[in-house]
């Protein structure tokens, strides 16, 4: 039978064959927004959890990953690779990480206190309008397009990354 041109020839690879583990469970240390979490886990205690849902029930979550280190891990294992399981040592105890301050006297106008902090808001509907024009700054975040249309001097954004971008930029 011809060839018709074609040859085949095997040759042994210089490439090695990777050593894959049988288990890996990676171990995380940092620290978590424990005063957002709805049961928090005690610090300096190992804990483990198998989905987003667990990890921010124990530890909590925030988008200040240069502040809370373990919620950058928590995103990216949980949310952006669908991996589980992790163990996490929050080293944040706030219980001795606390500072005192001194109490004051606020005015109350129409049932309401106006407090010394400057805030930001996103949303993404009616019910958020509000919120969203009382702040410092405030962002349309998915919105719908009527919503957009009726109130175009509020900033919108489809993207997260463009709406953080936003949020540093107003800090």
């Amino acid at each position: 039978m011809p060839n018709l041109g074609i040859h085949v020839y095997e040759k042994a690879t210089a490439v090695a064959i990777p050593v894959v583990a049988d288990v890996g469970i990676p171990f995380v240390v940092g620290l978590a927004p424990v005063h957002t979490a709805a049961k928090p886990a005690k610090a300096n205690v190992p804990v483990l959890c198998t989905s987003w849902d667990e990890a921010v029930e124990k530890l909590g979550f925030s988008y200040d990953w240069k502040k809370y280190t373990i919620c950058e891990f928590i995103y990216s294992h949980f949310q952006l690779f669908g991996c589980q399981p992790v163990i996490f040592c929050n080293v944040l105890d706030t219980d001795t990480m606390k500072n005192t301050m001194e109490a004051e006297e606020y005015e109350v106008s129409d049932h309401k206190i106006t407090l010394p902090f400057d805030t930001i808001a996103a949303g993404d509907s009616f019910n958020d309008l509000a919120m969203i024009q009382a702040g410092k700054a405030g962002f349309l975040f998915r919105s719908t397009d009527q919503i957009k249309a009726d109130y175009p001097d509020i900033p919108a954004f489809e993207e997260f990354d463009d709406l953080l971008h936003a949020i540093k930029a107003a800090l």
